[in-house]
Parts: C-alpha cells; structure tokens; sequence
C-alpha cells in the first residue's frame, strides 16, 4: 500500500490544518515585536513606573499609621508590647478646584395629530481652575486632601487576652483610625515573643 492510498480526505485536511497553525505561529512570533509602536512602549514604561510610586506611597502611609499607632496603643493600662499592621486602600485622594457650568433646556413639541413630545437637554461642562504664577508656573487649585481608605488593622499585643484591654484597643483603633470594627483584629501577643 502506498502512500497515496494511505491519505484519506480527512487525513489531507488534517495535515494541511496543522501546517496552517505551524505557519500562523512563526508569522505571529517573528511579527510581535514589530507591532509595538515606541510611542506605546513609552507609555507602557511610564504607567508601570506610576504603578511602582503609587505602591510606595501607599507603604510609607501604612508604615506611617503602623508607628503612630504602635505607640499610642503601648500606652493604653492593661497592655504592654504591641505589633500593628494598616493595609490601606490607596494613596491620598486629592479633590482638585472646578468651574462647573450646567445648562438645562426644555422643550415641548406638539405634532398635528395632537401628539406631544417633551426632550429634555442638559448639558453639563467642568473646567479645572488652574492658578497661574509669576515664577511658579501652573497649578491646579486643590480644594482638599482626603486620606486613604483603610482595609483593615491587625493588633497583636500583650495582655490583649483580657476582655476589659481588649474593648479598649478596639476602641482606641476605631476612633483613631475611623474604621469599623469590622475591619480590626485584636490577637493576644505570644508569651515567647
């Protein structure tokens, strides 16, 4: 038997299909990296350095709670050494200036067979305010500072096993940090620490 009378229609079809998926690999590796333009690199680069400062920021804020924190809660009665852990939401949130412009415009149509039809437009139109100075260039005018959204508080400390400390340190992290008691857990410290 030979070759030609060992292919059958669907084994032809087979063999031409897995040649097709070998060639569409090869035009895909060898054309991926001219797909890219450098404009599209450049922000790529430039969003994940922005990723990689706003992950440090919100570090020195955890770190920054942790510590103030940390020595607060060592000075309530009833406890002694104390180990805090803040996971935050993000960084700060600032509230920026805006002249906002809003226009509203009715208007009622009436057809000849007597039909109405009402359209209401609104249109709505936010300008940041920016400040301009002598030597200081331009800047937006920020209204406010909002500070970050806490996740959660993890307390470990001594004498936290005793009912009376422990309502205390959950109080003193809830209006400290204004969280919910949802989001605090209040651990006893090891004895071996």
């Amino acid at each position: 038997m030979n070759l030609k009378e060992k292919m059958t229609p669907m084994r032809w079809l087979m063999l031409i299909a897995a040649l097709g998926m070998i060639l569409l690999f090869v035009v895909t590796d060898f054309n991926i990296s001219q797909t890219i333009p450098p404009e599209a690199k450049q922000e790529v680069d430039k969003i994940s350095a922005q990723v990689h400062s706003d992950a440090g920021e919100i570090r020195e804020y955890e770190k920054m709670y942790e510590e103030n924190l940390q020595k607060i809660l060592e000075k309530v009665s009833g406890v002694g050494q104390v180990s805090v852990m803040v996971n935050i939401d993000s960084t700060e949130e600032v509230v920026l200036g805006a002249n906002v412009r809003s226009n509203q415009r009715n208007t009622d149509e009436t057809d000849r067979q007597g039909g109405n039809r009402k359209i209401t437009e609104i249109t709505d139109d936010k300008q940041i305010v920016i400040l301009r100075g002598n030597n200081s260039g331009e800047s937006p005018v920020i209204i406010k500072r909002l500070k970050p959204e806490i996740r959660g508080v993890i307390v470990v400390a001594e004498g936290a096993a005793n009912i009376r400390t422990h309502a205390l340190l959950v109080d003193a992290v809830q209006r400290a940090l204004n969280v919910g008691a949802n989001k605090i857990s209040i651990l006893p410290m090891d004895a071996r620490e």
